[in-house]
């Protein structure tokens, strides 16, 4: 398919410089010649797309060091998102496996008159923050 591709612009090519066999002076400063209109063409867009090119590459390669950092980011608060996951998932088998026998486990607990009160959310105990700073089950949901 490459090669069909190929075949095709080279062809291209061909009947370009054969209607635009011309010659031409060309004036460069000091130096002058005789070219035909199709070589001087070539080199002209051939010369641009080389200037293009440099004068291109350095915003590429910022932007590839970019996000080659940004991914790095992301797979270090994807392991930081997962140990607060494990973290919360410990502390709330420990809390299971801690409460008393006539508790309600931890959807509540036992008050002094006998009647169930209510917990707070998962993880909202108070002086407990989550990574965005403000305190975990009060965070807007994304």
């Amino acid at each position: 398919m490459v090669w069909i591709v190929f075949l095709v612009f080279a062809l291209l090519i061909a009947f370009f410089a054969a209607f635009n066999a011309s010659p031409v002076d060309v004036n460069l400063m000091v130096w002058k010649t005789t070219a035909p209109l199709s070589l001087v063409i070539v080199i002209s867009a051939v010369a641009g797309a080389v200037l293009s090119a440099v004068l291109f590459l350095p915003r590429q390669f910022r932007g590839f060091w970019q996000v080659r950092e940004l991914r790095g980011k992301v797979r270090r608060l994807e392991g930081e998102l997962r140990n607060y996951k494990d973290m919360e998932a410990r502390s709330k088998q420990e809390a299971a496996a801690s409460s008393p026998v006539g508790s309600t486990g931890s959807t509540g607990s036992i008050s002094s008159t006998g009647a169930a009160a209510p917990s707070s959310p998962a993880g909202s105990a108070p002086g407990f923050r989550g990574p965005s700073g403000a305190p975990r089950g009060n965070e807007p949901r994304r």
